[in-house]
């Protein structure tokens, strides 16, 4: 599963583990941009796919949380978005990555 700003399903390419990869840092939204933009090494299989399930952070309903990491490969404002009510109740250190503002000064997030 991954965290994002609504709750749905995703049909995404698997990574390929045939060879040298980054699985870690598969997207599951507009894949094959860091391969290409970045030139990250990082495949997908060409005919295989799975069902992401993307949910929440609210969903979980968390009784607590001190730290949340961010590191979703470019979806960070959607974690945050769908983690409004749990960041405004609990109040827990954020740290989120960020790799749009070091490649091309990008203050959106």
């Amino acid at each position: 599963g991954a965290l994002g700003g609504a709750e749905e399903r995703l049909r995404v390419r698997s990574p390929d583990l045939s060879t040298f990869n980054l699985p870690s840092s598969m997207q599951v939204r507009r894949q094959g941009y860091s391969q290409a933009a970045r030139n990250w090494t990082l495949f997908y299989e060409a005919d295989s796919m799975e069902d992401v399930m993307v949910m929440t952070l609210d969903s979980l309903r968390l009784p607590s949380l001190k730290l949340l990491k961010i590191d979703v490969e470019d979806m960070e404002a959607e974690v945050v978005e769908g983690a409004r009510e749990t960041l405004n109740r609990l109040r827990p250190w954020v740290w989120a990555e960020n790799a749009r503002l070091f490649e091309h000064d990008d203050r959106s997030f």
